[in-house]
């Protein structure tokens, strides 16, 4: 039978930090916004929706560039979906990420699951963090939520079966977003 429930799960982790309070009014140089400057050999109306995926800056959004390299343990609050077949666990604080994914049957980990939390300087507000499976939505780079928390609730299929729905409003393209994860019993 399927399940969902919220737990917690404790590693070593490093501290996030506050968010900068300067605003980041230019935008980090990466591929998707230097590939610009290639000369456009397409239509113009191509031309028009290629450029739709570069950004200027991660405004509103503020930087997440406070993070250190001092580890300690550190309780995550998560998701937990699993129904006979598959554990699902969700880190809710960190844009609900899929963190681990267990094969019950053979105890196998399906995913990269890293056994520390530390922030790195690779995502649209800096900070961004390796293992499992992130969600990125709307633009070209890591996350603005990658590090942050979304929106989470239970709802319930109409043949009973439990879900997960994460989601949040992306200020950057003014656009909604929404992943709903279950796990059908015997599946």
């Amino acid at each position: 039978m399927s399940e969902l429930r919220i737990e917690s799960l404790v590693m070593p982790a490093a501290d996030l930090g506050p968010e900068n309070p300067l605003p980041p009014l230019l935008a980090p140089r990466n591929a998707s916004t230097d590939s610009m400057a290639i000369r456009w050999e397409g239509s113009a109306a191509d031309a028009r929706t290629a450029a739709y995926r570069t950004r200027v800056s991660a405004l509103p959004h503020r930087m997440q560039d406070g993070f250190n390299r001092v580890r300690r343990e550190r309780a995550f609050r998560t998701a937990v979906l699993e129904n006979e077949i598959l554990r699902a666990t969700f880190l809710l604080e960190m844009g609900g990420r899929l963190w681990s994914l267990i094969h019950k049957p053979t105890g196998r980990e399906l995913l990269y699951v890293n056994p520390i939390f530390q922030p790195a300087n690779l995502a649209i507000r800096t900070a961004w963090f390796s293992g499992g499976v992130e969600w990125n939505c709307g633009i070209i780079g890591h996350s603005v939520y990658t590090c942050s928390p979304l929106h989470a609730a239970k709802v319930v299929a109409p043949d009973g079966t439990p879900a997960l729905r994460l989601w949040e409003w992306d200020r950057l393209r003014g656009t909604p977003y929404q992943i709903d994860f279950y796990l059908p019993d015997g599946m």
